[in-house]
């Protein structure tokens, strides 16, 4: 629903500096001691992807980007995203992402909690991107935006004072609206094998279910319906899937249960999630959606815990930080046992490069690597021409020895199967 910010924290501390050290820019003067930040980052942020980008220092070792919306194909809206550099940075470095709440800016999450001063005083870069509005439930133009910040982030960013991005170790929290926005986000992009890989999520008291929240929630609704957001109701069949490709679930409002076959939390289930919510919170569809999720996840074999806590309170200060990190403590791992993955579209999927057989439309594939054998097994298929795995080595096969490939189309679909690295394919 409409949710009000939360009362601020004093966050002088915020932008303070840290105790053991700050950063410094190319000259060796104080990140945020100068009007130019395209200095005290380096000099200049060209680039090869060519993106339109303004940078603003907001605090020390505190940096707010804009890229402009015409360089981020697809969306029609520019994104901020404000980013908080290490002064004594972990390398590779780390990178925390923060989704904002309903309504809230990336500046609220640093005012409202404690993630990028904790995350930048463990050596992590910690970003919070806007995600084009602050309303936008995790739909698609956002999470193209988001997906743009963190490339520009990873690729032109970071370098330009002096980190390397670790691919590796990516890790996602979101509150309310953003903690939905996470689930949904990452279950999108724990995919690529050459790319970014989040190795872990946190789902504060999140809308997981955007068709249950719009139903459970009739103040939403004129914001669901604008032609800016879907432009109308999940019950419009030109609309429901627009609804549930942005959903970690698709709950039922009528009866509460999970739809197990567009549940993209399946595409979580080899990193740790942590579900929380304040069993006196106010917001009681939230706490549903975001437990129903969670025991989607268990169902679907993931390792995660689900926490709360007695507060009556709505807010990012509810959920313990420390709780956090501790959680997020391992790199990326290709999952390589019993693996069911859901695509929404053509793309890299948990290092499989899926071509569908028709867009929107959810195309599912169960899969499992038996290393001892060598053995490749890919089954219930559906809405995919061709599954391409281009570095078998990634998920654990030997391409020096015999490959057994046992595979079949569920739905008969012609299924072109297509593995790198071998020379007898």
């Amino acid at each position: 629903g409409r949710f009000l910010p939360a009362p601020k924290k004093q966050a002088t501390h915020k932008s303070a500096g840290f105790q053991d050290g700050i950063l410094h820019g190319r000259d060796g003067e104080v990140l945020g001691s100068e009007k130019d930040p395209e200095a005290a980052l380096g000099g200049s942020f060209g680039n090869p992807f060519g993106l339109q980008l303004q940078a603003n220092l907001v605090g020390r070792n505190l940096v707010n980007f804009t890229i402009d919306s015409a360089q981020i194909a697809g969306s029609g809206w520019s994104e901020s995203f404000l980013v908080g550099f290490p002064s004594n940075p972990v390398q590779p470095t780390p990178v925390l992402v923060l989704f904002h709440g309903y309504g809230e800016t990336p500046q609220d999450v640093l005012d409202n909690s404690d993630f990028f001063e904790m995350g930048m005083k463990r050596g992590w870069i910690v970003v919070a991107p806007l995600g084009a509005h602050t309303y936008n439930y995790g739909i698609e133009y956002s999470q193209l935006n988001v997906e743009a910040a963190l490339a520009l982030l990873a690729g032109t960013i970071a370098p330009s004072v002096g980190m390397t991005v670790d691919a590796d170790r990516f890790y996602a929290v979101g509150f309310s609206m953003g903690g939905g926005g996470a689930a949904s986000f990452v279950a999108r992009h724990a995919d690529t094998s050459d790319g970014l890989h989040f190795a872990g999520t946190a789902i504060h008291t999140g809308s997981t279910s955007l068709s249950y929240t719009y139903w459970s929630t009739p103040s939403i609704q004129s914001t669901f319906d604008s032609p800016v957001m879907f432009g109308g109701p999940p019950s419009d069949p030109a609309l429901t899937f627009d609804y549930t490709r942005c959903s970690a679930t698709d709950i039922s409002w009528a009866t509460g249960l999970a739809d197990s076959t567009t549940d993209m939390v399946r595409n979580l289930t080899h990193m740790p999630a942590l579900s929380y919510y304040a069993d006196q919170d106010p917001n009681t569809t939230l706490i549903t959606q975001t437990a129903t999720t969670h025991h989607q996840f268990r169902k679907r074999g993931g390792k995660g815990r689900l926490l709360h806590s007695p507060s009556t309170k709505h807010d990012w200060q509810t959920l313990k930080e420390r709780r956090v990190f501790r959680m997020f403590r391992q790199a990326f791992q290709a999952p390589t046992a019993l693996t069911r993955t859901l695509a929404d579209r053509d793309g890299d999927w948990h290092g499989f490069n899926v071509t569908q057989a028709a867009a929107r439309i959810f195309s599912p594939f169960r899969w499992v690597i038996q290393p001892q054998v060598n053995r490749f097994v890919v089954d219930e298929v559906a809405n995919i021409q061709s599954l391409r795995l281009a570095s078998p080595t990634w998920v654990g096969l030997n391409p020096d020895a015999n490959l057994e490939l046992v595979f079949n189309s569920a739905d008969g679909v012609p299924l072109e199967i297509v593995i790198g690295e071998i020379d007898d394919q």
